[in-house]
């Protein structure tokens, strides 16, 4: 039977940030990469996957204001 031992480890709170969005960016990239793979688009762009793009934040503001009906377009 295996024995499990216990490591504790201590981070400031800038390298636990920084341990926390590599996570989220892999996991980001990996959805993006899913629902293309389904959608059978198969292109990603940079900025698609990439949660610290000034582009992707954007785009996810976008899609926050069209499911709060916030969204509005302006036409002279």
């Amino acid at each position: 039977m295996a024995r499990s031992t216990r490591t504790q480890v201590t981070l400031d709170l800038q390298d636990l940030e920084k341990i926390i969005r590599k996570i989220v960016r892999h996991d980001v990239r990996q959805v993006v990469r899913e629902e293309l793979a389904r959608t059978g688009i198969g292109v990603t762009e940079p900025w698609m996957s990439d949660p610290e793009s000034p582009l992707y934040q954007d785009m996810q503001d976008l899609l926050k204001r069209k499911k709060e009906g916030r969204l509005g377009f302006h036409v002279e």
